[in-house]
């Protein structure tokens, strides 16, 4: 909320740039298949790995942040 008396218009301090796209997929494509199903669930170890990327930002930049996981480890 502004305070009585400002007049910069300054609502807050946020260095969060909006509508930032990393892909741009063609509607044309096919999608790949779905290998895993949607099932996350593992019988055995070392039978399901999983993986995502995503972007963080940073006050310098973006940040890619990658992680994997093996689903299944006992």
């Amino acid at each position: 909320m502004r305070a009585a008396g400002d007049t910069t218009g300054r609502a807050g301090a946020s260095r969060r740039r909006r509508g930032m796209t990393t892909t741009r997929r063609d509607k044309a494509a096919r999608r790949p298949p779905d290998l895993a199903d949607r099932n996350f669930t593992a019988s055995r170890p070392n039978q399901l790995w999983v993986a995502d990327i995503t972007l963080v930002p940073t006050a310098s930049g973006f940040l890619y942040l990658a992680v994997d996981q093996c689903i299944g480890i006992m």
